[in-house]
């Protein structure tokens, strides 16, 4: 976020996608059984099992929608049954526009840039918190912004988006997902030269990368090494850095330990065993051909790679599909390298239907990866992303795992972003390089995990 023009932008990219109106909520206090950890740190809340979450708005917000549906559709307005709740973070506020001594309703009228526009102050509590708010009616819809203090002064909001008149209907989950909002900690670290970066806290192991020099990464957590230095472990990669090499911001001090629930690298790496009853689908390529393998369109090629035997999928939307309708809970590893560079240099498909599907997405212009709804046949809705340094000509590990309404895209060693579906079940693997890019695909395994 940059500007004011920035929610306008929000607010307008999430009322063009929808909408298949629901019935109201009942008012039973909600069951939060999900929990959503920006990649920073900066947003951290807990929601009903359904509901989707959004973060193409930018960095310092997250956007929540009670029905997926919304993504698959087009309608204008808002219609009875949607409710947004968008969580902004204590530091996005000054790039929202919002002033010190603004009131809330001041806030509201603001960022939806209608100085005409007249409502309703509130003030209650929620979590122990004194929360100020304030209620306004636009063409949207109904508008409810909530100031939310925290300890340490910081304060944050959350706006919530919903049809004339029904902001009432949805009062009971407003209030309980909003108890939950928490401002987390926010660590970056940067260095002016390229650093080696390790797979645990110590220069006894192995070196995984290095530190892109001027570029600040964010941290999620802290230990002091086996060399007995204060070690900084990425979000982006769950790589390890030194704290005596780089350059700290934030509250860094404040960072926790890692424990075996909690750190990635333990919790996430990459399995490479291709043997077992649980293995689905199996390809080295090393043949000439995969008994699964379908062109849909273009030209995928098997292709020697350095002596080794590699999928080519090639640009104007060449794609090849690897069919598993049957396929419900399921875990998908590969490797893949990019030889061409577009905008989005690689898309993988993890579920699909006739109308659309869920893909990862692996861009080499804005350095991310992420996961998106692809409504067939080219509208492309991103749902979550996260930063990662993407270079031609390096391999890298890419997972996607289906299990229950869960979508999991990891790169590397770490979870880069998750998504809850209850839209489509149905499993299948494709690739998708637009024009202008061209990336190769090795060593893909597919593990029932229902087993």
């Amino acid at each position: 976020m940059r500007s004011t023009a920035r929610i306008m932008v929000l607010i307008g990219l999430l009322l063009i996608l929808v909408i298949v109106p629901l019935a109201a909520f009942a008012q039973d206090t909600p069951e939060l059984t999900e929990t959503y950890t920006a990649p920073d740190g900066s947003i951290v809340f807990q929601y009903p099992e359904g509901w989707t979450i959004n973060t193409a708005i930018g960095e310092g917000a997250v956007t929540l929608i009670n029905d997926e549906a919304l993504l698959t559709d087009e309608t204008d307005g808002v219609p009875e049954g949607m409710l947004l709740m968008n969580f902004i973070a204590p530091a996005s506020a000054a790039e929202l526009g919002i002033e010190d001594g603004m009131t809330p309703l001041e806030a509201l009228i603001g960022l939806l840039e209608d100085d005409t526009l007249t409502g309703e102050e509130i003030e209650f509590e929620i979590g122990g918190n004194t929360v100020q708010g304030a209620i306004i009616e636009n063409s949207i819809g109904d508008a409810l912004l909530l100031v939310v203090p925290f300890s340490k002064e910081d304060t944050a909001f959350v706006l919530v988006i919903a049809a004339s008149g029904a902001l009432n209907n949805f009062e009971t989950e407003v209030v309980a997902i909003t108890a939950t909002f928490k401002a987390g900690i926010v660590c970056t670290v940067s260095a002016g030269r390229a650093v080696n970066l390790r797979s645990g806290p110590g220069t006894n192991n192995a070196q995984q990368g290095t530190l892109t020099p001027n570029e600040a990464y964010y941290a999620n957590a802290q230990t002091t090494g086996s060399d007995g230095f204060v070690w900084w472990r990425l979000t982006e990669s769950g790589a390890w850095v030194r704290s005596d090499v780089v350059e700290e911001s934030g509250d860094c001090d404040l960072l926790s330990e890692p424990d075996a629930a909690t750190d990635t690298k333990a919790t996430t790496g990459t399995t490479t065993t291709t043997t077992g009853d649980d293995i689905l689908f199996t390809d080295d390529f090393e043949s000439s051909t995969s008994l699964l393998l379908l062109d849909v369109s273009g030209d995928p090629q098997i292709v020697d790679d350095d002596g080794n035997r590699v999928l080519r999928i090639s640009g104007n939307e060449a794609s090849s599909l690897i069919t598993g309708s049957e396929w419900t809970d399921y875990d998908v590893s590969m490797r893949v390298k990019f030889t061409q560079n577009a905008d989005i240099a690689a898309i993988m498909g993890i579920r699909y239907s006739d109308a659309g599907a869920y893909v990862a997405y692996l861009s080499t212009t804005t350095n991310r990866v992420g996961l998106a709804y692809l409504l067939l046949p080219g509208t492309f809705n991103l749902l979550a992303d996260a930063r990662a340094g993407l270079i031609a000509g390096q391999w890298y590990d890419v997972r996607l795992r289906a299990e229950g309404t869960r979508i999991e895209l990891y790169f590397g060693d770490s979870l880069s972003s998750w998504i809850t579906s209850r839209q489509l079940d149905q499993g299948t693997i494709f690739f998708i390089a637009p024009p202008g890019a061209q990336f190769y695909v090795d060593d893909i395994v597919v593990r029932d995990l229902s087993k």
